[in-house]
């Protein structure tokens, strides 16, 4: 079956259809506003749920790197201070396990960058390489050693791409299941650092590529690269152009040029098959842009306020298949939003009821948002 990979340099809009190659001589233009729209969630959403995740010492979750819901289980890509691990949950929060005993020993893995679920395999990429797990966690084998710079890959097909970022956005590599490379892609020419982590999004077949520094969008389809979509701003340039123009000046000065000049970046992106959802800042202002690919309305947000039950709102890590934001929301902030809004969180609503076995140091609670279709 033939796929489409969309890399995304700093925004996505992608309303295409698998197979959609877009017009390479005129790419779509999608703009950003800076918005000061506070709205109810109720306006965008039909129903909020809550996942408690069990805290035990050996399932503790530190930074969130990436998650992934199949098969009613939850992996979390997860970093606490020197250590990474891919913790797995019930869809109920009930403590699975862990993919992968840590360390560097045969069938042992160190610092895993990235995970893919592919049909009943887990594949792991970490510093020595690519392993291959059961969906139970049982290790299977090594596959081939993947000693370079990256940290996210997918598999299509059984050939494993990379994204490699030494000068991003880096370029994309294809390898075979014993390690032989088979093709280098390389959309375009670019020398700066990484400000957010890149991700890759896969869409029923398609994949996206989300490097946050050009404002362009490339499209690749039957082995060529080009642009399907420009991301522009009135009055302000993306950070990335703003390093191209000025790339000859020393820090200080530029430094200088980026703090008089407006600019946008963007902090977070998601994707389904339905739903785009972005978080970015102009001049440091930050708004939220949720597009419904169905209807093509565009909701710019500044801030949320939760009426569906009282609860708080966090910046959502992904979008289900059935078109739910999951949103990790820390202990912390849900136990100070109950003590500080008695009246405003009913007694008897699924979030306060969780908010009882909660303390400082429990695992964070998964908000489940369906959003509304239509």
């Amino acid at each position: 079956m033939r796929f489409i990979i969309i890399i995304l340099l700093t925004l996505v809009l992608v309303s295409c259809k698998d197979g959609d190659k877009g017009n390479p001589n005129n790419p779509k233009i999608i703009l950003l506003k800076n918005e000061n729209k506070t709205i109810n969630l109720s306006e965008l959403v039909s129903e909020v749920n809550y996942i408690s995740l069990e805290t035990l010492p050996e399932s503790l979750i530190g930074e969130i790197i990436k998650i992934k819901i199949s098969d009613k289980k939850i992996y979390i890509l997860n970093q606490t201070g020197i250590t990474t691990s891919i913790k797995v949950f019930s869809y109920t929060g009930d403590y699975l396990g862990h993919i992968g005993e840590i360390g560097n020993g045969p069938k042992e893995i160190i610092r895993p960058r990235d995970f893919v679920l592919n049909n009943d395999i887990i594949y792991v990429w970490d510093t020595k390489g690519i392993h291959s797990f059961s969906k139970t966690g049982g290790y299977l084998k090594f596959m081939f050693e993947a000693h370079f710079v990256g940290r996210t890959f997918f598999v299509n097909n059984r050939y494993f791409f990379f994204l490699h970022e030494l000068n991003p956005p880096g370029f994309l590599t294809k390898y075979d299941i014993k390690g032989n490379l088979k093709k280098v892609f390389i959309p375009i020419k670019y020398s700066l650092g990484a400000f957010e982590q890149s991700k890759i999004i896969e869409l029923n077949g398609s994949y996206h590529i989300f490097s946050p520094l050009i404002d362009t969008i490339y499209t690749y389809s039957d082995n060529n690269l080009f642009q399907k979509y420009l991301i522009q701003c009135n009055n302000a340039k993306s950070l990335g152009k703003l390093f191209l123009e000025n790339k000859e000046l020393n820090p200080y000065e530029l430094s200088k040029v980026i703090n008089k000049t407006p600019s946008f970046s963007i902090t977070q992106y998601i994707e389904n098959q339905d739903f785009l959802y972005i978080i970015y800042s102009i001049d440091t202002k930050n708004n939220t842009l949720i597009i419904n690919k169905k209807t093509g309305n565009y909701s710019y947000v500044k801030h949320f306020i939760n009426d569906v039950d009282g609860g708080i709102y966090g910046n959502s890590r992904l979008i289900t298949n059935e078109n739910e934001l999951v949103i990790p929301l820390n202990s912390y902030d849900i136990l100070e939003h109950i003590k500080n809004n008695p009246n405003v969180v009913a007694q008897d609503s699924p979030l306060n009821t969780i908010s009882k076995n909660l303390d400082l140091t429990s695992n964070p609670v998964l908000m489940i948002c369906k959003l509304k279709s239509e």
